[in-house]
């Protein structure tokens, strides 16, 4: 049996929008209130205060426990796409917080080396309209406590770090004495999820406005599946490379599938099986079964006009007689060469 390996195909990356929700979870201190802005993919910033017009509505909001707090975020145009990004943040608290600071005596910012920052993705492939979600986590490691309040801004990049979706901003209001520091070995997590990226080779990047830019390590999302070839969609063909042999001479055999549709579609057939048949349609030699070992989301697919070849032989012995081959590939009717002739 023969199986043919994954292909791995590239594919464009195209800017767009993206729809983003955000969720912020801050373990341990006193929660901020926080504030998210919707900016431009290609250059990110601050975004107005939308019209009141503009302003969804927000529905009544229970009154929250002890040490959570809740802000929701305004819709605001996509910058370089055209739809509009929805961007939703929850503060949360929880663990013993550390000693607030004064105004006359803040907590200490968290330096860098104060901090382990990591961003990651749920899953390493998305098909297309899939949500991709993130979590980016900052632990304090230090042996002391200190404020981390920073703008984050969240967005996803290609591999050449340009960015493919309208980027999201997160800042934190504090009181005049400071926001609440962080524990020792507290964290504050943030979690995203994005719908609407194109295809290819992408990262989720997080920039915390005074720290190194977190990245996550590589996910795909597939291109768009094309339609499955349908028996008028494809020519498959078989031939042999004479009409006659001598009973030692090999046999040269091409199997040939082409798609002669006006558009690009994939071949469906999960395995194909050659073999040489007698006059009668009885089989005389099996040739190979050949695995078709694609992706979830199907083999690359066939452009317009393109073929997929299968080379085979034969070596008839004593075999003397008049044959075919024929080729089946499943879901698909067979395909069988002329007669040829083994002396």
């Amino acid at each position: 049996m023969s199986r043919i390996p994954t292909p791995r195909t590239g594919a464009a990356l195209a800017a767009g929008t993206a729809c983003l929700a955000i969720t912020l979870a801050a373990c341990g201190g006193s929660a901020p209130s926080s504030r998210v802005d919707q900016g431009s993919a290609s250059s990110p910033r601050t975004a107005d205060a939308p019209a009141a017009t503009d302003v969804p509505a927000v529905p009544p909001v229970t009154a929250p426990d002890a040490g959570t707090s809740a802000a929701r975020g305004v819709r605001h145009p996509g910058g370089t796409g055209t739809g509009t990004t929805t961007t939703t943040t929850t503060t949360t608290t929880s663990g013993t917080p550390a000693p607030p600071g004064t105004a006359t005596q803040p907590a200490p910012a968290c330096a860098p080396g104060d901090l382990a920052v990591a961003t990651s993705t749920d899953r390493g492939g998305y098909p297309q309209g899939a949500v991709v979600a993130t979590l980016t986590t900052v632990r304090n490691t230090s042996n002391h406590a200190c404020a981390f309040a920073p703008r984050v801004d969240f967005t996803i990049a290609d591999h050449n770090g340009h960015a493919v979706a309208t980027p999201a901003h997160l800042t934190t209001d504090c009181p005049p004495a400071g926001c609440a520091p962080m524990g020792v070995g507290q964290t504050n997590s943030y979690t995203s999820r994005w719908t609407g990226l194109p295809s290819g080779l992408l990262h989720a990047e997080v920039a915390l406005a005074g720290y190194p830019v977190s990245r996550s390590s590589e996910f795909t999302v597939l291109a768009p599946q094309a339609p499955s070839c349908r028996d008028a969609d494809l020519a498959i063909t078989t031939t042999t490379d004479k009409a006659a042999y001598a009973h030692a001479e090999v046999v040269k055999i091409m199997v040939s599938v082409k798609n002669t549709s006006p558009g690009s579609c994939r071949l469906a057939a999960s395995s194909a099986d050659f073999a040489v048949v007698d006059a009668s349609g009885g089989q005389r030699a099996n040739l190979g079964h050949l695995v078709f070992d694609c992706p979830p989301a199907g083999c690359s697919p066939l452009a317009p006009g393109q073929a997929l070849t299968f080379p085979q032989q034969w070596t008839p012995g004593a075999a003397h007689g008049s044959y075919r081959v024929q080729a089946a590939f499943s879901g698909y009717a067979p395909s069988r060469s002329a007669p040829f002739v083994v002396d």
